[in-house]
């Protein structure tokens, strides 16, 4: 009696575990890739020169961050390369900050300071949110959009995950933080204290 009843239990267990198998069956969306070109110089550039946007190629849509300027002058040029190209590119114009950038002079010591508009990280997201529903974005970038984002880290960033590559490419490369400070105690691991990039001299 006790074979037959645990023999039936474990047909019943694998008929409920079968019927479990297609409801879990999930359909994952790939993330949508986020550009910010301010001035939509690199886009534009690709456009004139005839390249093939691989991004707007292989998703359904891409979103480029731009200013409002930028917009106004290239809106009509991004339109006709989707019809041509038969892909979907939404421009959405966000708020600017001026940022300061450092100019090294030529002589030990020299320099100056100059202040251009970036992109204000916070309105780019903020304009995300509310216009196309993303809720959470993954930064990949160089090292001026990943300092710039854990520059004001306190509003912007929930997670940071670093991969080092064994491998060098090419003789020379960008230090991969500008200016931004992490300390021991807001990253996990085993280091302690606190480090700082060397200033050197960009969503997805």
């Amino acid at each position: 009696g006790n074979g037959n009843g645990n023999g039936n239990h474990g047909q019943h267990q694998q008929e409920s575990k079968d019927k479990d198998d297609t409801t879990l069956t999930l359909t994952l969306k790939q993330p949508i890739p986020v550009i910010l070109d301010s001035n939509l110089r690199h886009v534009i550039s690709m456009i004139e020169s005839n390249q093939i946007i691989n991004c707007a190629k292989s998703h359904e849509f891409i979103i480029i961050c731009c200013r409002e300027s930028a917009y106004e002058q290239y809106y009509e040029k991004v339109e006709e390369y989707c019809n041509v190209h038969n892909v979907s590119i939404k421009l959405q114009v966000c708020d600017c900050d001026c940022i300061e950038i450092e100019i090294e002079g030529e002589g030990e010591g020299e320099g100056s300071i100059s202040k251009r508009p970036s992109l204000s990280l916070k309105h780019v997201l903020q304009r995300l949110g509310e216009n196309h529903g993303i809720e959470s974005v993954m930064v990949e970038g160089g090292a001026s959009i990943i300092s710039s984002f854990l520059e004001q880290r306190a509003d912007l960033v929930d997670c940071v995950c670093v991969t080092i590559c064994p491998r060098f490419a090419g003789s020379k490369g960008l230090n991969a933080l500008r200016s931004a400070l992490i300390t021991g105690t807001e990253c996990e691991g085993d280091g302690e204290g606190e480090s700082e990039g060397d200033g050197d001299g960009m969503l997805e």
